[in-house]
């Protein structure tokens, strides 16, 4: 059915039309002798008030809709011009408050420091008693007592360790751990007496529980050796780097934009890490994505022999993701991932030594994935190499600051032939190294299936390089380190080692920096091993002087 048409909208001005009810006049009309009459005259006249009074009203009306507006206007634009004031004063306010808690950060951190000087100095003034005269000898021969300027310990973990104490133990009150130190033992680390039977520990078990040491000629050519294939390797990858920039990439654009891509996004992720355990998780896939593409090498970078850039001899293993050679980006994706590692360590790890440990569960996480294992082994030992190059204190490198072999000998960085970098940024770079050593090494991977790319033991083992340095080679740096490898990591380490980590930190945090002071080292680096081994005893009750 046909819709009928709207009626049509009857203006609100409508034209005026003649007061009289006569026909709408005609030309006959207007040729009329009575067009001048005064009857005419007025209905013209009446006709033409008429209209000109519409007119009006609707030019009055218009005007009063313009009013309306411009009304409505005023007051969105105040409105306006208020929220801007207010979003003004939130944003004054906000500074303000931020500026309020910078100047309450600096003034703490003064306190604070202020506070550590105040501690140095007493420590510093304190006077320790001489010891008494020895009784006269006798005129028979005697044995003479054993020197022990540094009691040694086994640089490898104890094989049989006790149950590590739990959480809450190291929380509980103060002196809860002090009754369960053990004596120090007269002849031998407690490294070393870290072998108790099923029965309790007795000082005399504990001495003679003692493991074999190797023969010190024996160690200091395995470390040599061990020193050697890591420069090996080192150099190597700077090769491998060299391969890729300057040689596959003029034969192969594709492999020329990507590699530069691929490189760019692990920088950006590793400096994307923060405290943030969800963001820290995609951080990390995007790395894996990374080094997958790599490995699957869909731009046809050259194939080439991993064996170059690790420490020990591998063969091919049944059922291993990667036997044979890998692509050299892969590797070099590795290399540089290791590179952007060490720089964040050094950068931000130094400043404050907690941020080392997202860093940590992302070389756990990446290195451990057997996809990108070779012949069932991860290939971690990329960024060893560079921790030999740029922390060899931690492998058992020795020597003084006080001779340029010496500084050389402990990772002292040259600027130029006959200048080094400043002292504070040596001590900074090895802060940071220290602390990104230990949140790789301490990493636990009892509940994952997956196989730890790091031990524990390295830690150990590092921890007994230092500890064990004569008091002719020992150093400043070695004192860094040590601090650093210990901070914010005590507690994991005591759940790893039990009642042997804490007779372990008692040889680093007393013993050591008492020979350390002997030998001549800077009072800084020492003092700060000694207070931290206070606080220890303040924080978690750990007793250990």
């Amino acid at each position: 059915m046909a819709s009928t048409s709207p009626a049509p909208r009857a203006s609100r001005y409508p034209r005026a039309s003649a007061i009289s009810s006569s026909p709408q006049p005609s030309i006959n009309d207007w040729l009329s002798p009575d067009r001048n009459l005064e009857k005419s005259h007025k209905e013209a006249l009446a006709i033409a008030d008429a209209e000109h009074r519409r007119i009006r009203e609707r030019a009055e009306h218009v005007l009063w809709l313009h009013e309306e507006k411009e009304a409505r206007n005023e007051i969105a634009e105040k409105a306006r011009r208020d929220a801007e004031r207010l979003r003004i004063t939130q944003e004054k306010i906000r500074v303000t408050n931020e500026f309020i808690s910078t100047e309450q950060k600096r003034v703490q951190a003064e306190k604070e420091a202020i506070e550590r000087e105040r501690r140095l100095r007493e420590l510093k003034a304190t006077q320790v008693a001489p010891l008494s005269p020895l009784p006269p000898q006798s005129a028979e021969p005697a044995a003479r007592p054993a020197a022990a300027p540094v009691r040694t310990i086994s640089t490898s973990s104890p094989s049989a360790q006790p149950a590590p104490p739990s959480q809450s133990a190291l929380k509980s009150t103060p002196g809860a751990l002090g009754h369960a130190l053990p004596p120090k033992p007269a002849a031998a680390s407690p490294f070393a007496a870290a072998k108790p039977a099923a029965s309790a520990v007795t000082p005399a078990s504990a001495a003679a529980s003692v493991t074999p040491i190797a023969a010190p000629a024996v160690v200091a050519a395995k470390v040599d050796a061990r020193k050697e294939r890591a420069l090996l390797i080192h150099k190597n990858l700077k090769g491998l780097r060299k391969s890729i920039n300057d040689v596959q990439v003029r034969q192969n654009a594709a492999l020329k934009n990507r590699a530069g891509d691929l490189r760019r996004e692990l920088r950006k992720c590793v400096g994307q890490l923060s405290f943030d355990k969800k963001g820290n998780l995609a951080v990390l896939n995007k790395v894996l994505a990374v080094l997958k593409e790599g490995l699957a090498n869909q731009v046809n970078s050259e194939l080439i022999d991993p064996s170059h850039f690790v420490f020990d001899e591998r063969h091919p293993v049944d059922g291993a993701a990667n036997n044979d050679q890998l692509p050299s980006l892969f590797l070099f994706l590795l290399n540089h991932l290791a590179k952007c590692v060490i720089n964040q360590f050094m950068d931000e790890s130094s400043a404050n030594t907690k941020t080392a440990d997202p860093i940590g569960v992302l070389i756990a996480s990446a290195f451990s994935d057997p996809v990108m294992h070779w012949r069932g082994k991860p290939l971690i030992d990329i960024l060893i190499a560079k921790f030999y190059v740029v922390c060899p204190v931690l492998f058992g490198a020795r020597g003084t600051e006080k001779t340029q072999q010496g500084r050389e000998r402990v990772g002292w960085k040259r600027r130029g032939p006959n200048a080094w970098m400043p002292e504070a940024e040596h001590f900074n770079r090895q802060t940071g190294l220290g602390a990104g050593y230990a949140a790789i090494a301490l990493r636990d991977f009892s509940k994952a299936k997956k196989q730890n790319p790091w031990p524990t033991s390295h830690y150990w083992a590092a921890m007994s390089q230092i500890v064990n340095t004569p008091p002719a080679a020992m150093s400043n740096t070695a004192c860094t380190v040590l601090k650093a490898m210990i901070d914010h990591y005590e507690q994991r380490f005591l759940l790893f080692y039990g009642t042997a980590a804490i007779a372990a930190l008692r040889l680093a945090l007393v013993d050591f920096p008492t020979n350390a002071k002997s030998a001549g080292c800077g009072d800084v680096a020492v003092e700060a091993l000694i207070v931290h081994g206070k606080t220890l005893k303040t924080k978690y009750g750990l007793a250990l002087a």
